[in-house]
């Protein structure tokens, strides 16, 4: 199948074009920046610079721009990559007519998720666990607040953990919030400390039922693991059953260490920076996703094998300081993505160049 890929995040665009290689489709990237590094992998078939004010609300001419574009590359299907082209795939997806979409939630669903105090609020009316979070928005109301320090600061609305950051008092929270950093302005969430580890499930749902996932956690930088859960994923069901998802999602989990409980910190209802992991681990879940919208989704036939993944960056990081110890750990799946990633050196050659 021709897929056209909307995409303005390079490094998620990459991952994406690199799954849709491997389940045999072809990708055309519509890029908002002609220098998106992801132009460059052997593995995108071709591109076209988009106008950066597609992704703009609300999102004028675009029913048009993504009409015309899908009829002159023939696309099968159309795919947001990241929030800016999901939320306007979402929003004008009612209005393209016959033109075939990559599963995708309401627009009002994923605002929700993709906001994380909407998300902590929707999770404590639903009775899903939760750590206690706070709104603030102003230095005067965060004096006020009785907060159980430690406590996590992090902004309402962005990506990639940006501005996320432990805060051991009301000292060092009043300077945070001083500090000249867009990251740091107001309104801001403090949400309760969990001593713990992270896990992240993903999943694929269709309007509410679960019907693929993995379950990851960080063994140690630039090593992940895949495991199986039935909690975490019954949480993941229950979580999708409440807002009737429809489409791709990665959530941040915390397990206590104090009981193994495990609470939702937030949501990424696109793809993520791990999805090829996944898709090494036995779930493609960008051909899932396209079997799902063309409606030849096979029943689920959930393979975990298990795998600790080795990312090809952190073992030539630690190879290049001499210390080849890493590569005896390398099992065959890693040895799968470090071919693929090497195999494909005009993306992080590009991005190489771009940071000189």
């Amino acid at each position: 199948m021709h897929i056209l890929v909307l995409s303005r995040s390079d490094r998620l665009a990459i991952h994406v074009i690199r799954c849709l290689w491997q389940a045999g489709h072809t990708a055309h990237l519509w890029c908002a920046e002609n220098t998106a590094g992801a132009r460059h992998s052997r593995f995108c078939s071709a591109w076209t610079s988009a106008d950066p004010q597609l992704f703009t609300p609300p999102y004028n001419g675009a029913v048009h721009a993504v009409q015309q574009q899908s009829r002159q590359i023939r696309c099968d299907l159309v795919l947001a990559v990241d929030m800016p082209a999901v939320h306007l795939l979402a929003a004008i997806q009612g209005h393209l007519g016959s033109l075939c979409i990559f599963p995708l939630a309401t627009p009002d669903c994923l605002q929700m998720l993709d906001n994380k105090w909407a998300l902590a609020r929707f999770l404590q009316s639903h009775h899903l666990p939760v750590p206690r979070t706070w709104r603030v928005e102003s230095e005067e109301q965060l004096s006020g607040l009785d907060l159980p320090y430690p406590v996590i600061v992090k902004p309402v609305q962005l990506e990639n953990r940006q501005g996320v950051k432990q805060i051991d008092s009301l000292t060092a929270a009043v300077a945070h919030l001083r500090e000249p950093h867009p990251a740091h302005r107001l309104p801001l969430l403090f949400q309760e400390y969990i001593p713990g580890t992270d896990v992240d499930l993903s999943i694929l749902a269709n309007h509410g039922e679960v019907v693929d996932w993995t379950i990851q956690q960080w063994v140690k930088p630039g090593t992940l693991r895949f495991i199986d859960d039935e909690a975490i994923l019954g949480l993941g069901r229950q979580l999708a059953a409440a807002c009737r998802f429809h489409g791709l999602a990665h959530f941040d989990l915390r397990r206590d260490d104090r009981d193994g409980s495990v609470k939702v910190l937030e949501c990424n209802p696109r793809f993520w920076a791990t999805l090829r992991e996944s898709m090494w681990n036995g779930t493609n879940f960008v051909a899932r996703g396209i079997q799902l919208a063309t409606g030849q989704l096979a029943p689920a036939q959930q393979v975990n094998r298990q795998i600790t993944y080795s990312f090809p960056s952190q073992t030539l990081a630690t190879c290049l300081k001499g210390d080849f110890s890493g590569l005896r750990g390398l099992n065959t799946e890693s040895w799968q993505g470090t071919w693929q990633a090497f195999s494909d050196p005009l993306t992080w050659l590009h991005k190489v160049r771009s940071q000189l």
